[in-house]
């Protein structure tokens, strides 16, 4: 009967008493605490200070022979170091997208839709924050990123740059290098823009006399680096030369000295007599004198 009393007091104290670590450890914030790692820790130790956290989606490793110091201080149960001599603690791991930054941009400065430029995502290890931020110039915040606590988690610059909604011309089709292009290859769409973008084509009447100067899939926005004219004079024709003069018109007959593409100026001469004139091409054949 002593035995059995003395194996009952025996088991309450290894077994009963035990402190119980929990698996697969993985803490929000900056602290690790009593609590973040044993399940029955009494509530007036729990928040009790182990260590501070590593970086967001790293892991600390923990002394179990220090985390016993500590125990030992609360006369709490403490680990056997035969069984376990470290504890692994991942911080969590919560990656701030762009959109949040740009969103709070957008709203708090009146800058319309607001796009980061070359943004590499910033990590933080709490799902808990706020934005704090300072213009710095016309196209830079500085971002901090502020905790429940009001600690900086997080301190960076971004670029970003201002979008609006316009309605651009887009190809419908696939349009090969080189092929010569026609209004009904396009369509419009309503995209989000850079506030200053002098490429975009926005007459669909532009791309007349032009072809494609590379690939371009469906849904590309026209612009005019994609774009090349073709050459609607030729060296050696003849081609109908205009002065637009004050109350009258004057028509010639002219043989190119060389090619010309649309809007672009050329050298000319007469047929008969030689004479060389300069003209701007405004069409298949067909030119502008300028005297």
């Amino acid at each position: 009967m002593k035995r059995i009393f003395v194996f009952i007091i025996l088991f309450n104290i290894i077994f009963c008493n035990a402190t119980i670590l929990k698996e697969n450890i993985i803490v929000k914030g900056n602290v690790i605490t009593l609590g973040h790692l044993f399940e029955d820790i009494p509530s007036k130790y729990s928040d009790t200070r182990i260590t501070d956290t590593a970086l967001p989606g790293q892991e600390k490793r923990i002394n179990v022979a220090y985390v016993n110091q500590i125990l030992s201080k609360f006369n709490l149960p403490v680990l056997d170091l035969d069984t376990i001599t470290y504890i692994n603690v991942k911080t969590f791991s919560h990656d701030i997208k762009s959109r949040e930054i740009s969103d709070f941009i957008g709203e708090n400065y009146n800058i319309s839709f607001p796009v980061l430029i070359n943004y590499k995502t910033a990590t933080v290890s709490t799902d808990e924050y706020i934005f704090r931020m300072d213009r710095l110039g016309k196209t830079r915040f500085i971002v901090e990123v502020i905790g429940k606590d009001e600690s900086i988690l997080k301190k960076f610059v971004v670029n970003f740059s201002e979008r609006i909604k316009r309605t651009v011309i887009v190809s419908n089709q696939y349009i090969k290098a080189g092929e010569k292009l026609s209004i009904d290859m396009f369509g419009y769409m309503e995209l989000l823009m850079p506030v200053k973008t002098g490429e975009i084509i926005e007459d669909i009447n532009d791309i007349k006399f032009c072809m494609a100067a590379k690939d371009l899939s469906p849904g590309t926005v026209l612009l005019k680096n994609i774009i090349d004219y073709a050459e609607i004079v030729i060296n050696g024709s003849i081609v109908e030369a205009v002065n637009d003069g004050t109350g009258y018109v004057i028509s010639l007959k002219l043989e190119a000295m060389q090619s010309g593409k649309y809007n672009q100026i050329i050298n000319l001469k007469g047929i008969n007599n030689r004479r060389k004139y300069r003209g701007r091409v405004t069409d298949e054949n067909k030119v502008v004198l300028i005297f």
